[in-house]
């Protein structure tokens, strides 16, 4: 059954588990490395010969830039697992984008990835409280707005319920909290850990999956967006995080860096 997370093995709060989707099963913990539609130094076929069988892309780019109404997997030529940014992460570096919440989730409902997810609001690393609290509320409603259309297509699509919060974990309580009113969310996950990421500023990240975690059900599987660092890797999957995503890995390529088990070069 689409989104059925069955648990292993467990130790401390991690565990190792098998995720169901459309296009077969993945072993968690689990990473996507990002395929920009767009822009890709490598191929996806360099990416399986790594060893890959699942892949994270951006919604929102393949619908701004490509006149593209077919299922993803023949997009990509690739008949593993795929799963779908909305352009969250766009609205975290330009402030908005022009396309809505709406828009974005029926089309990925068009396209069939097997994992997908709404149009959040990313807190990122605001200082300002009332900044992420607003940040939290926007989620929430999003989460409201197009919940009748994740209700109607979770038999083929695990639809992702997005915590925001940032540095506030008051917030990032209450925004975890909430999901359990959405049960048709089969996938959980933490946004906004990218900047903390890009500045080595692990103790906050590491409060904040905390938090996240204990106010969740166990029962989901839960995802860190841009957890793309292999040294913080090991503290998030012992705290309980069963899968990430980054396109860290070329991101470092184009500057001449390169990432080992320990350390940027």
């Amino acid at each position: 059954m689409v989104g059925e997370f069955e648990i292993k093995d467990e130790d401390l709060a991690g565990r190792i588990g098998v995720l169901k989707t459309r296009h077969g099963d993945i072993e968690t913990p689990a990473f996507f490395p990002v395929i920009n539609p767009v822009k890709s130094e490598i191929t996806v076929e360099d990416i399986k010969s790594v060893g890959f069988n699942n892949i994270i892309t951006n919604a929102y780019l393949l619908k701004k830039n490509f006149d593209f109404r077919d299922s993803i997997h023949n997009f990509f030529k690739f008949n593993g697992i795929i799963m779908t940014d909305s352009g969250a992460y766009q609205i975290l570096q330009y402030g908005d984008i022009n396309v809505s919440n709406e828009e974005i989730v029926k089309y990925e409902i068009e396209i069939k990835p097997d994992i997908a997810v709404i149009l959040d609001f990313p807190t990122g690393d605001t200082e300002k409280e009332e900044e992420a609290r607003k940040t939290v509320e926007e989620t929430l409603k999003r989460a409201k707005e197009v919940y009748s259309y994740i209700t109607s297509s979770s038999d083929q699509i695990i639809w992702v319920y997005p915590i925001q919060g940032g540095k506030f974990l008051h917030l990032v309580e209450y925004s975890a909290r909430q999901s359990a009113f959405f049960d048709d969310f089969q996938m959980l996950a933490l946004g906004s850990p990218t900047v903390l990421m890009q500045r080595y500023d692990y103790s906050p990240l590491i409060d904040m999956i905390y938090t996240a975690k204990v106010n969740v059900t166990r029962g989901k599987a839960f995802h860190l967006f841009g957890g793309g660092l292999p040294h913080i890797m090991p503290f998030a999957v012992a705290l309980g995080v069963d899968s990430f995503d980054s396109a860290s890995y070329i991101l470092y390529a184009r500057d001449d860096r390169y990432m080992t088990r320990d350390r940027v070069y």
